[in-house]
C-alpha cells in the first residue's frame, strides 16, 4: 500500500467525514483509517439491515497474530494475540445529508485477555481495499502507529509549548511551527524505546 492516509481514533467516526473524503479527488484525496465508535446500520442486500458489530462478529477470522501493547494508564507493556476478520460493508444512509457509503471493516479482537481486563477490540473502518490477511495487518499496524503520532504531538505541545506562542502574522507562526516540528521529532526519537540508554551526545551536535 503506497497511499497517504489519515488515521483517527473513535472521535473520527463521523459519517459526513467519510463522505467528504470520498468526494475529494486528485492531490486533495487522502484515504482514512478510523476506529469505529458507533454501531452503525449496514445495508446487506435489498432492504435487509444489520448492525456493524453483529455482522463482523459473524465473519470467519482470516488469521491471528500478536501485537505489542505499550505501557499505558498504569498497565504494563504486553503482547496481545488477536484474531482478524475483514469484510466489505455498506453503511446505511440517513436523510438527505448522509448517503450510503461502501468501505472496508477490519475487526481485531484479543483472544485471551489478562484476567479482569476487557482486552483489545478494534473495529477499523477504511476506504483502502482490504482483501486478505496481509492487507488487514497493514491496516492494523498503521492504526497502531497513531500512538507514536500522539506522543509526538504531546512533545510538540507540552515540551515545546508551541501553543503558548503569540505571533501577529500567519507566516511567523508557520515558521515557528516548522522549527518546533523538527525539534519535537528529534526529542521524540530520543524518548522512544529504541534509544533508552543512548547519550544525547550521540544524537546531538556540540552546538545543539
Amino acid at each position: 500500500m503506497n497511499q497517504l492516509a489519515s488515521i483517527a481514533d473513535r472521535e473520527g467516526d463521523i459519517h459526513e467525514w467519510f463522505q467528504l473524503a470520498e468526494d475529494q479527488n486528485g492531490q486533495r484525496r487522502a484515504s482514512y483509517i478510523v476506529r469505529a465508535k458507533a454501531n452503525r446500520s449496514l445495508e446487506i442486500g435489498g432492504e435487509d439491515t444489520t448492525l456493524l458489530w453483529d455482522y463482523m462478529t459473524k465473519q470467519k477470522p482470516i488469521g491471528k497474530y500478536s501485537v505489542g501493547i505499550p505501557k499505558r494508564n498504569g498497565e504494563p507493556e504486553r503482547e496481545a494475540k488477536v484474531s482478524v476478520s475483514i469484510a466489505e460493508v455498506r453503511l446505511q444512509g440517513k436523510g438527505k445529508s448522509k448517503r450510503p457509503l461502501s468501505l472496508y471493516a477490519v475487526f481485531a479482537k484479543e483472544l485471551s485477555p489478562p484476567e479482569g481486563e476487557k482486552g483489545i477490540e478494534w473495529m477499523l473502518l477504511t476506504d483502502l481495499a482490504v482483501e486478505d490477511f496481509k492487507q488487514a495487518r497493514i491496516i492494523i499496524e498503521w492504526y497502531r502507529s497513531r500512538w507514536d503520532i500522539e506522543t509526538y504531538f504531546r512533545v510538540v505541545k507540552g515540551g515545546c509549548q508551541i501553543e503558548s506562542n503569540r505571533f501577529r502574522t500567519e507566516q511567523r507562526m508557520l515558521n515557528c511551527i516548522a522549527i518546533y516540528m523538527i525539534i519535537g521529532w528529534r526529542l521524540h526519537s530520543m524518548t522512544t524505546r529504541a534509544l533508552p540508554d543512548t547519550s544525547c551526545k550521540n544524537v546531538y551536535s556540540e552546538k545543539e
